[in-house]
């Protein structure tokens, strides 16, 4: 989440209280640590009229993340997946929680399902990606028909398996 700021341009020199829930105002005109999102900024003169517009903030610098995963074989937690973070601010760290960090871009001893990848920058920035680590071939089973003979007791079909 890129941290920005919305900065109010007042309509008279001093500036009156300014609100970016509504509820709390404040005299200053700035609004840091924002994420990206639309937001409804608020200004109340001295007779307690209030006046609103929205404000944009963008997420342009922010960093990109991929994720290329390996399948778990059937049943085991032997998956990876390996992210790759671009843009941003250096160093990146990497979470697969969303709490969790950790400077390896790598996830290891994972089972199959989906999993949400993510990327922190240096300065606080984060993005998400979404993969999934596939379950690997679990065992096969192939039959062939045959007929019974007219009469006699139905032949067994062999059946042939592998791992």
């Amino acid at each position: 989440m890129w941290k920005q700021k919305v900065v109010l341009q007042p309509s008279k020199r001093n500036s009156p209280p300014n609100s970016i829930d509504g509820t709390t105002y404040q005299t200053a005109n700035t609004f840091n640590s924002l994420v990206a999102g639309t937001y409804t900024v608020y200004v109340k003169d001295a007779n307690g009229c209030i006046n609103s517009t929205s404000a944009t903030v963008s997420s342009s610098n922010g960093p990109a993340v991929s994720a290329t995963a390996i399948a778990a074989s059937c049943g085991n937690n032997n998956g990876s997946i390996s992210a790759t973070a671009t843009n941003g601010t250096a160093p990146y760290q990497y979470s697969i929680d969303g709490t969790n960090y950790q400077a390896a871009n790598t996830f290891n001893s994972l089972i199959a399902g989906t999993y949400t990848v993510y990327v922190k920058d240096a300065n606080g920035c984060i993005n998400s990606t979404t993969t999934i680590v596939a379950s690997g071939n679990g065992p096969s089973i192939t039959a062939v028909s045959a007929a019974a003979t007219c009469g006699n007791m139905p032949m067994v079909a062999p059946i042939a398996h592998r791992q």
